[in-house]
């Protein structure tokens, strides 16, 4: 399975913003447990912004109903991004080395 790293925010991107309209414009909603699975990172990100590991703790980012998860292209490459408060988090596909 591909795993994506955590590269940008909207807000922190350093680039052509256009990047960013083709990558919502080409965005398909995706599940939780989608994003969980290929973006290294998610849920020490999501404690970061106050969410909990476990809902019986407090609010977690899977049950956050105002959070989108969604799969799209930013500069032509595949992507994940959460979209929170406004904000488009995104991560890119983590880079092969060679042997």
């Amino acid at each position: 399975m591909r795993q994506f790293e955590y590269a940008t925010s909207c807000v922190s991107f350093n680039g052509d913003v256009s990047y960013l309209h083709e990558m919502k414009d080409s965005a398909v909603s995706v599940t939780y447990r989608t994003i969980r699975e290929r973006c290294v990172g998610l849920l020490e990100w999501a404690i970061q912004l106050g969410y909990e590991r476990d809902s019986r703790l407090g609010l977690t980012l899977k049950e956050d109903s105002c959070v989108g998860f969604y799969r799209g292209k930013l500069k032509g490459k595949r992507c994940y991004f959460v979209a929170w408060s406004g904000i488009e988090f995104v991560w890119v596909e983590k880079e092969k080395h060679a042997a």
